[in-house]
């Protein structure tokens, strides 16, 4: 099939399964000709389809028109209205299946605020078996001390935006007790981000990265890495950053789908059973869960609607079924002091749950993990 010549990525080296190292090198090489422009995005994903066929058709039959097929590396197009409301215009994708690593990258030269949000991330947030790599602060905060080790002077940061949540036992030197978000641009960034981290006891949830020269780019929460001057930048460290991103990832996938919901005979009868997932958190649950938890869980940020929830003030202090409002599947959550156990309702979805392991960590506890329930379930 022809290839869209505005979109010069989707000429990608003639291999019939094609490796991450091939694409990496195509993409530098393609940098080094000045054919990435000033700037490109990467969504990274996982998914649960049994095959990347249904992925697929799920993509076409949202819009999204298959242009070109090259083994494990696809092309699309999508059309949106103008702004001015007149016409459309196309937004062009190209989607790497990583067979290494199990996840879907979706690269593209469309616009982050202008594009994206009606095309590519509409239809991660509101389809069922698909998610986005989240990135906890903690995992940015780690991220930024990881390029540090790696760069040394060369890492420097020019903007990000940082949180506190005063429920997380991070030290901060002033006035602990507050929520914070905290926007900082600026080439002495790095700095001024640790200095804000001890007095302020923020973690990062954006930053945007210098290598040196020869690279830029911006990380946000949701995993989106925004690769600026990419004609003059280096893809090479933003590889490396999305590797950390996947490794720490793909554990937390791996718990969330130990979970599951299964048929068993107990005597002479069979019964529905629920698995749980398990989510700790060192620093506790917030005690206000009717007007904290409950308000900010179902509201148009998270959109998770609490059906008939029973809150006691004994543990477990919250027991109840909850309904996604953007992928319309539901689960069941238990919450003790320290302890969210997340039960599935028929197949868990992983975006849902994903997701709501994002709004753990950024509402209740910056530190939370996920693990594995080992022998335990409810009938």
């Amino acid at each position: 099939m022809p290839i869209d010549s505005r979109f010069p990525l989707l000429t990608p080296p003639k291999s019939p399964v094609i490796s991450r190292k091939n694409l990496e090198d195509y993409l530098e090489k393609r940098r080094r000709e000045n054919e990435l422009g000033s700037h490109f995005q990467i969504v990274a994903t996982i998914s649960t389809f049994e095959d990347r066929d249904i992925l697929l058709k799920k993509l076409i039959s949202q819009g999204f028109k298959l242009e070109a097929e090259y083994g494990n590396l696809y092309s699309f197009e999508t059309t949106i209205p103008n702004q001015d409301g007149e016409g459309e215009r196309n937004v062009p994708y190209f989607m790497f299946y990583d067979p290494v690593k199990g996840v879907h990258l979706f690269f593209t030269r469309a616009r982050k605020t202008d594009d994206m949000p009606d095309t590519i991330l509409s239809f991660i947030k509101s389809t069922r078996d698909i998610s986005n790599l989240w990135i906890p602060p903690s995992l940015m905060h780690e991220i930024t001390q990881k390029l540090e080790e790696k760069f040394g002077d060369a890492f420097q940061m020019s903007y990000f935006t940082a949180i506190r949540n005063a429920n997380t036992h991070i030290r901060a030197e002033r006035r602990p007790a507050f929520d914070r978000t905290i926007q900082y641009t600026g080439l002495d960034a790095k700095q001024s981000l640790r200095e804000l981290e001890y007095l302020y006891g923020v973690y990062p949830k954006i930053i945007e990265v210098q290598i040196g020269a020869t690279s830029g780019f911006r990380v946000d929460g949701e995993g989106i890495m925004t690769v600026r001057q990419a004609s003059t930048a280096s893809t090479i460290p933003v590889f490396e950053t999305l590797d950390m991103i996947i490794e720490r990832a793909l554990p937390i996938a791996d718990a969330v789908l130990s979970s599951r919901y299964e048929m068993k005979r107990i005597g002479s009868i069979e019964k529905w059973i629920q698995h749980p997932f398990l989510i700790e958190m060192p620093s506790g649950i917030r005690r206000t869960i009717e007007r904290n938890f409950l308000a900010e869980v179902s509201s148009d940020d998270w959109q998770f609607m609490p059906i008939l929830p029973h809150i006691d003030e004994e543990a477990p202090y919250l027991f109840g079924r909850f309904i996604d409002g953007l992928k319309s599947s539901s689960f069941d959550v238990e919450i003790t002091e320290k302890k969210v156990r997340v039960y599935p309702i028929d197949k868990m979805d992983i975006g849902t749950a994903l997701r709501f392991c994002q709004f753990i960590n950024l509402s209740e506890d910056i530190h939370s993990k996920v693990g594995i329930v080992s022998e335990e379930s409810k009938t």
